[in-house]
């Protein structure tokens, strides 16, 4: 926890002022935000739903926001800025994805699209090393998105088999059909909010963000993912398996069966949170990056303007694809 606190006191003060290249960042960010709300406002609004309806995606701006910052921080040392070509296709890709999602109503694509589009963007116009920098920061907003929603079933699969396998164990007469889980004192349903999907994002969220503080290689970046997922399984399947004792010895009206939300959080916190931190300790290497590039500064390499057009463009193709020009 002390080291959490130490990288975090480091980042704040990396942003006491801004240098050339975090203002670049930040205008070429505001403007990309920009382009796509102009263009695909309903989607902005999609977002905008998903991030303040209580008990969905709720922490979506809160993980935007980190990431910004983060962005505003690893853009702060990089020392040049050169158009890459490379990125066309990934952003002319995009457009087309884009375009699908919008002929076909695929929200998924829609969405998705907005916030891959960012590091892709940028990287276009300023060069691989942004693109690089901004991946994490990418994917922590990522974790925001509804299309983790796919992976319900599974985790209702994988939380109805391991609790299966734990009340076998321990006698306790059990009858299993789908997501049903029938005791004797009653029937308990694995619903999707039991699945643990809220725990699995947050637990990734919180790996990306340990990453992003202490800036690991990606082998580490992958580990404490990793450990992060399975840590917020087992402590979903903790949390479904208490509740089921509960209902077996004092029956399924007892107040826990309906209100379980607290139970959760702090299952989580013992058994995901610790164990995360624990990890995340013993993987982060020490960091000298910012030793070692305190005086770099962004070179003279102007901005290209052609490089931001066609970026822009890229963007706005698929809108302007399915407009329907009025006959004469």
């Amino acid at each position: 926890m002390i080291g959490f606190l130490t990288a975090l006191k480091k980042n704040k003060q990396s942003i006491e002022y801004l240098n050339r290249s975090q203002i670049i960042y930040i205008l070429l960010t505001g403007l990309y935000l920009l382009v796509n709300g102009i263009f695909y406002t309903r989607s902005y609004h999609e977002i905008h739903t998903l991030w303040t309806t209580a008990g969905d995606q709720d922490f979506g701006y809160l993980l935007f926001a980190i990431s910004f910052f983060y962005g505003l921080t690893k853009t702060r040392h990089i020392a040049t800025a050169k158009a890459n070509l490379w990125f066309l296709p990934a952003l002319l890709l995009l457009s087309i994805t884009q375009y699908i999602g919008q002929i076909f109503d695929i929200k998924t694509f829609r969405l998705l699209v907005i916030i891959i589009g960012w590091p892709i963007f940028l990287g276009f116009i300023l060069g691989k090393e942004y693109f690089y920098r901004l991946l994490l920061p990418t994917m922590l907003v990522i974790m925001a998105f509804p299309v983790w929603y796919l992976l319900i079933p599974l985790l209702q699969i994988l939380t109805v088999k391991a609790v299966t396998i734990c009340l076998s164990l321990i006698n306790i007469p059990i009858f299993i059909q789908t997501y049903f889980i029938y005791i004797p004192n009653g029937i308990i349903h694995i619903a999707e909010g039991c699945s643990g999907l809220k725990y699995f994002q947050s637990a990734i969220a919180i790996s990306i963000i340990m990453n992003l503080l202490h800036q690991n290689n990606w082998r580490k970046i992958i580990i404490l993912g990793l450990c992060s997922a399975v840590l917020a399984i087992i402590a979903n399947w903790i949390r479904v398996l208490i509740l089921v004792l509960v209902g077996h010895y004092s029956g399924i009206d007892h107040p826990l069966m309906t209100d379980h939300d607290n139970l959760g959080w702090v299952i989580f916190a013992t058994a995901t949170l610790l164990p995360l931190f624990f990890i995340d300790r013993k993987l982060s290497a020490e960091n000298y990056s910012e030793k070692q590039q305190a005086n770099k500064a962004l070179s003279a390499d102007r901005v290209n303007p052609l490089a931001i057009i066609i970026a822009c463009l890229c963007i706005a193709l698929p809108a302007l694809s399915i407009i329907k020009i009025p006959s004469i």
